[in-house]
């Protein structure tokens, strides 16, 4: 079995004092279809970014085939 094409590991991330996202795990397959839904202000937004490195997670790690890029720049 292969590795998630994107997993994320609890994640805590936010803005300036203000944490937003608190402990979310996610893994997206190969092959799958997966909607990230939620209310307003729910943190959608920036669970995004930290998986598109827009965003530093506080705590947690971002992989991506397996291999952690937490900290790396989106255009790595």
């Amino acid at each position: 079995m292969s590795a998630p094409l994107l997993e994320l590991r609890g994640i805590h991330a936010g803005y300036g004092s203000v944490d937003v996202v608190h402990g979310v795990d996610l893994s997206l397959e190969p092959a799958t279809v997966t909607a990230l839904v939620g209310a307003n202000g729910a943190g959608k937004s920036t669970l995004v970014k930290v998986a598109a490195g827009l965003v530093r997670p506080r705590r947690g790690d971002v992989l991506a085939a397996g291999r952690v890029v937490s900290g790396v720049s989106p255009e790595r």
